[in-house]
């Protein structure tokens, strides 16, 4: 392929970042990528600590929903990862949850007054006047799921993660997490988890749980 006369810089070397440039290339452009750090990865990098490869966060390649995802990861990576299935939990409210927590945990292990709460949350934003989106996390999130499962289940979480707070983080990031599209409601979204609870308690299939792409080597 020939090269485009167009040069690009990309700013940041984390998975979106190295993904832009891998794909601007493989299409002819000439590309450099620019870090304020040393090593790439950004918050998915590994470290080396105690002869091992270290993750600095709980980051995977999720190879089982997109195929266009998949056949990028797989192609970067040329073999060199191991593929599993993977579940993520949450400590809140001195509890373990699921995370992202669905409907059915929620409803298992909330109190009555943390159920009443987190029902009353969603219902104000439902019927409370529309909050403009900033195009952050956390007004997208208490927009749609109110302020008590904003608190308890991604507020902290993003501290705890990123040692960011959720002005700080897009909110691609958190419709990728709870699973929204451009045409989703929270109504649509609680309707379409508990359907796939239910399927996946008639099916027995735990095998349903998405595979995980992870390089052997670690994410640097």
């Amino acid at each position: 392929m020939s090269k485009n006369p167009i040069k690009i810089a990309v700013l940041g070397a984390g998975p979106a970042g190295l993904t832009t440039a891998h794909q601007l290339t493989k299409n002819g452009f000439v590309v450099d990528v620019y870090d304020t750090a040393k090593d790439v990865g950004g918050f998915a990098k590994s470290i080396r600590l105690w002869d091992r490869n270290i993750e600095i966060g709980p980051h995977f390649l999720d190879i089982g929903n997109k195929a266009a995802v998949k056949e990028l990861v797989l192609t970067a990576l040329a073999g060199k990862y191991k593929t599993y299935k993977r579940r993520t939990f949450i400590l809140s409210l001195n509890k373990l949850f699921i995370y992202p927590p669905g409907p059915a945990d929620l409803i298992k292990k909330l109190s009555v007054k943390q159920l009443l709460a987190a029902t009353a949350g969603m219902l104000k934003q439902v019927f409370s006047a529309p909050t403009p989106n900033n195009g952050t996390a956390g007004i997208f999130v208490k927009k749609y799921l109110g302020e008590f499962l904003y608190k308890n289940f991604f507020e902290s979480f993003s501290a705890k993660l990123w040692s960011l707070n959720s002005d700080q983080v897009s909110d691609v990031f958190a419709k990728a997490l709870l699973g929204f599209n451009d045409f989703s409601s929270p109504v649509r979204l609680i309707a379409r988890k508990l359907t796939q609870r239910l399927q996946l308690k008639k099916n027995l299939q735990i095998t349903s749980i998405p595979p995980m792409a992870f390089p052997i080597c670690g994410m640097h």
